[in-house]
């Protein structure tokens, strides 16, 4: 049982008491009060006012006779797992029903400072014969809590339980057993001997309650009271309550508390941790399904009610669940920072107030348009405080079918509807309970987390496609073709003639691309899908070719030859919008939209932003298309490339964060700007990785981009149509393996051979009931730290990979570039260097540029695509390399689309039948044990390739699996293991036995430090003397390095050797 400390009042008049029969007393500013809650399982009465009769007035100067006056009170109730469950507190006045019963009880201090014993307990029977207990069923608890001077309740003790030999295991005394032990009602005309022996069952157990709450804890009175009093109330109901009763306390069946007639709030429960709060001046409130707040109803229909209870009186109304109590004040009638706030368990150092700005992690931002550098990414639903707000008072409507967009009711001014997270720092669940009520992020083609090209320039059916085959020739895959804006008319004389700009269009420029149907399909032959631009915000001119059927769609009269203009708000205009204006380019092949929408907020319909529109009914009408087409595979999935229109566009990926800015300070943003957007579940930016415009050129700053593009959600290249500007790799310099060319050629390989990866993360971040997005910060995983929140630039790619993005230029000394990182608790491997960390503190990563930190935690199993140069496509490999991290227990599930439809077919927006793959690392046995796969088709065989990097293993290692073919092959080389498993059925599982409990292996800092050293534009002496000092093994690392301070060297040379020598804390 979780009893649940009231709140407490100074003493005050009741309604029911004369100003003659009450004293007042010393002030609340001035004393502290204390109250036992003692909470019961049984049923409670609902709450009452206590007849004058039964109060004794407070007499000053006599502290043996001291009885609790009129104050605060408050009774929980809900229902838990089919039993019911009260937590009652108070410093004051006590509930009654009809025929509830009531005994009082107090506790004095012996002298200030001492604490209280059982001994002090009095009884007081009052105009009311004593009570038996409830039936309670288990063993009671009590809690303690204090009210200092400022009003604030410090809960000293809380569940402790505590049992009585007068009680049996129901809470009541034997006597009070009917035959066969059943309980019989209480009688007003109780004899004697049951009254005294109930009596002397409460007592029995208020003594058990006083000495083991004494013995939990020291509980000593301040030195400014010479009393202190503790009121141990029990309550048992069993009439109705009373036309009398001012406080009602109940279990809701429903989630919704007020609402009702002549109410102007109403608060919807949605969650233990998420409450809905709305204030409607004329008692009118919003059922229809927002842009934010789409799946709101399907939240309410798909779950339980909540567990939490509601206290309402005249004046004010209570909602307490696990994780909140929300408490609002019906006679300011009005929401305010004062009639409205919430405290957090847990968090309550800080109390929620509506109105009062919010200080949250963070959320996102609509575009990095001319942004160079950081800008303020709003709110999220994470809060170091423990609570964060949104505000869904002017968001776009749909109507009730959710068929089109509706305005607000009107007046809209007064109107609030917001939304309280409430989850303390369990972020995760803040934004699973985001998801909840604004829809789950949905499943990305496979496809889509391949590399992506992109350019703002004038290209030609044979340029585009000369492009692709020289990436082919490099060996560069790709995934996705993007043509901006110029393959549609744009400078020709019909534009100019029209008055248009030319940023819209819709009509093929057929200089360029003559046969655009025949251009697509070479580009699907290539295994790339194609998306156009679009700018839709002037409207339909008159000289483009589906111009005529618009009109006629439209009833308008096309020989006018005016333009047409652009509201997406007019459902006609809407659906003349997608066919027949896009319709005839997308019969030409395209697969999805770019939607650049630029030109602002408004719409003629009230708070109706045409961003939220054109995303919500592309996406719409791109899954339409896919249910409609015939496809050559069963993994396909919507999809659409457009902007940020607020909370919520997490349900049309993938977003373009705009028009980037070629700066170091652009690139230093964008990791924790893309981070910082999984605290408003927005998890798949698309960057312009490189940079869109401005700038000056620099080739290690595109590599550097390039790195942290593969390790983010969306990888994709893009420049402006400058001819100095390029972002094609092979224009890049090499240099010996770690030039610009060699490092962005390596990594946008390595992206499609993360796919497997990523994918399996993919399927993750969509989970309708715990979806969470591939890039967290820090502070997700590890909320109780602070160094977590001093690494915004560091996250979590996936379960298994921190990775630290370099966004600085290199030393022109050293060759390498440095970031500050923090290392959770634990030991780490990096994927790059193989070097093995000490984690829980923080540290500089250096690297040269090929290179940049990825860190895998013991136990990380990361899969990966085994060929060195994937195709084009992203398609399933058929081999796989396994990476594994010894040191400690790891589980991973390779996720795998069946691209062959073998298993049975869905529609584009279902879930998928997964072929899956358990890939399980068992540390004490030293085993790796890879499948058996399920689902797919039943004779498909698998290649397994395992890598195990830096550890040490017992000689020989083994490999094996069920069925026929090739001997696995084994191989260990410089402390990394290879294991080839080839041919390997896919109900078979594979067993690698590496020896009991591998451990990690021991760095060796000169070897590591060497090749960097080599190239080090440093003094050969130096170099020579720095050699001699850190190759001395017999030497304890901090030795070396105070030896090593008697140089004189570059700072970032200094913090390179350093990291190689305490990497780990003992060699």
């Amino acid at each position: 049982m979780e009893p649940i400390a009231g709140w407490l009042a100074p003493p005050r008049r009741n309604a029911h008491t004369t100003a003659s029969e009450v004293d007042e007393g010393p002030s609340s500013q001035s004393h502290w009060a204390r109250h036992l809650a003692v909470g019961a399982v049984g049923s409670v009465a609902p709450s009452g006012a206590l007849p004058t009769r039964a109060l004794m007035p407070l007499r000053r100067g006599d502290p043996e006779d001291v009885e609790n006056l009129a104050g605060g009170f408050s009774a929980d109730s809900s229902s838990r797992a089919g039993r019911g469950q009260t937590s009652l507190s108070g410093f004051g006045q006590l509930p009654m029903g009809n025929v509830g019963m009531s005994t009082r009880f107090f506790a004095r201090e012996r002298a200030a400072g001492r604490p209280f014993g059982a001994d002090t307990l009095t009884h007081r029977n009052g105009m009311h014969p004593p009570p038996r207990l409830p039936n309670v069923g288990m063993p009671p608890s009590v809690s303690l809590t204090q009210r200092s001077p400022n009003g604030q309740d410090t809960l000293v003790a809380a569940g402790v339980d505590v049992s009585s030999p007068a009680l049996d295991s129901s809470g009541s005394s034997p006597q009070s057993r009917g035959p066969e032990g059943s309980r019989r009602t209480p009688s007003r005309k109780a004899d004697a001997s049951t009254a005294s022996s109930s009596a002397s069952a409460s007592a029995s157990f208020l003594e058990a309650a006083v000495r083991s709450l004494e013995a939990r804890t020291a509980v000593t009175a301040p030195r400014q009271l010479a009393m202190a009093f503790y009121n141990i109330n029990l309550v048992v109901a069993s009439e109705p309550p009373s036309s009398r009763s001012r406080t009602h306390t109940v279990a809701p069946a429903t989630p919704i508390v007020g609402g009702r007639k002549d109410d102007k709030f109403r608060f919807t429960v949605l969650r233990d941790g998420l409450v809905r709060y709305e204030y409607a001046p004329d008692g009118h409130f919003e059922d229809r399904p927002s842009a934010f707040a789409a799946l709101r109803d399907e939240a309410l229909q798909s779950a339980s009610v909540p567990d939490f209870t509601v206290r309402e009186t005249e004046a004010r109304v209570e909602i307490v669940t696990e994780r909140f109590h929300l408490t609002y004040s019906k006679v300011a009638d009005r929401f305010s920072p004062g009639s409205l706030f919430a405290r957090v368990f847990g968090h309550t150092s800080d109390v929620w107030r509506f109105g009062e700005e919010q200080q949250t992690l963070g959320g996102t931002y609509r575009t990095l348009d001319h942004v160079d550098g950081r800008v303020d990414m709003g709110h999220g639903v994470a809060s170091r405080k423990g609570f964060a707000s949104v505000d869904d008072s002017r968001t776009m409507l749909f109507t009730p079918d959710g068929s089109f967009i509706a305005p607000r009711r009107e007046p809209v001014e007064g109107r609030i509807d917001g939304y309280l997270f409430c989850y303390g720092h369990d972020y995760r669940a803040a934004v699973q309970a985001f998801y909840a009520i604004s829809g789950p992020q949905p499943l990305l083609p496979r496809w889509a987390l391949g590399n992506w090209w992109s350019r703002y320039k004038e290209y030609t059916t044979e340029s585009y496609l000369e492009l692709v085959r020289t990436f082919r020739r490099h060996r560069l895959p790709l995934s996705c073709a993007v043509v901006d804006m110029d393959w549609h008319l744009v400078s020709d004389d019909v534009v100019k003639k029209a008055g248009q700009s030319g940023w819209t269009g819709y009509t093929w420029n057929k200089e360029f691309f003559p046969d655009p149907k025949a251009f697509i399909k070479e580009l699907h032959n290539q295994g790339l899908k194609v998306t156009l631009n679009d700018h839709p915000a002037e409207g339909v001119a008159s000289y483009e070719d589906m111009y005529e059927a618009v009109a006629r769609k439209l009833n308008l009269d096309p020989s006018t030859k005016e333009t047409i203009p652009f509201d997406i708000t007019d459902k006609n205009f809407l659906a003349a919008y997608f066919d027949p204006l896009l319709k005839h380019i997308e019969d030409d092949g395209v697969d999805f939209w770019w939607i650049d929408w630029q030109q602002g907020r408004y719409t003629d319909m009230k708070d109706v932003d045409p961003l939220w529109v054109l995303n919500h009914f592309h996406y719409q009408r791109n899954a339409e298309r896919l249910a409609q087409r015939k496809r050559d595979d069963s993994a396909e999935h919507p999809l659409i490339f457009s902007r940020y229109a607020g909370p919520g566009s997490h349900r049309y990926p993938v977003g373009f964060s705009g028009d980037t800015t070629v700066s170091w300070a652009s690139l230093e943003f964008q990791p924790e700007f893309t981070a910082t957007a999984s605290n408003v579940g927005y998890g798949w930016w698309s960057h312009d990785i490189g940079g869109h415009m401005l700038g000056e050129r620099d080739d290690e700053l595109t590599a550097r981009w390039v790195q942290f593009g593969v390790f983010s959600p969306i990888m994709r290249l893009h420049s402006t149509k400058n001819e100095w500007m390029c972002k094609e790799p092979w224009k890049l310099p090499a240099g010996s393996g770690q030039g610009p060319q060699d490092t962005v050629f390596n990594f946008l390989r390595l992206r499609h051979r993360l796919i497997p990866y990523i994918h399996t993360m993919n399927a993750r971040a969509a989970d309708k009931d715990h979806g969470e997005p591939l890039v967290q910060p820090m502070y997700w995983e590890h909320p109780e730290r602070d160094e977590a929140y001093s690494v915004p630039n560091q996250y979590y790619f996936g379960t298994e990979m921190i990775v630290a993005p370099i966004t600085s230029p290199l030393n022109r000394a050293t060759k390498t570039g440095k970031v500050r990182a923090w290392l959770p608790p634990g030991k780490y491997v990096d994927y790059f260097t193989g070097v093995v960390y000490d984690g829980d503190r923080h540290l500089w990563f250096n690297r040269t540029l090929d290179k940049c930190p990825v860190l895998l935690k013991q136990g990380a199993i990361v899969p990966l695509d085994r060929a060195e140069v994937p195709e084009n496509g992203g398609k399933n490999p058929d081999r796989f390399e396994i990476v594994v991290v010894v040191g400690a227990d790891g589980r991973f599930e390779l996720l795998e689309e069946d691209e062959d439809g073998i298993t049975i077919p869905r529609e584009a927006t279902e879930w998928p039948d997964w072929i899956r793959t358990p890939i399980v690392f068992n540390q004490a046995e030293g085993t790796i044990t890879i499948g058996p796969t399920t689902g797919g088709h039943p004779s498909l065989r698998r290649n397994w390739s395992v890598r195990v990097p830096s550890a040490k293993v017992a000689w020989p290692v083994k490999a094996s699996y069920t069925g026929e073919g090739p001997e696995p092959g084994v191989s260990v080389v410089d402390d990394v293991v290879h294991v080839d498993l080839r041919d390997v059925p896919p109900r078979s599982p594979a067993v690698i036995h590496l020896g009991a409990n591998p451990q990690l292996a021991v760095n060796k800092p000169m070897e590591l430090l060497f090749p960097i050293l080599y190239k080090a534009q440093v003094g050969y002496e130096l170099k020579e003397k720095i050699e001699a000092i850190v190759s001395r093994d017999d030497v304890p690392a901090s030795a070396r390095a105070s030896q090593l301070d008697t140089l004189d060297m570059d700072p970032d040379l200094r913090l390179l050797i350093n990291e190689f020598l305490f990497a780990q804390s003992s060699a």
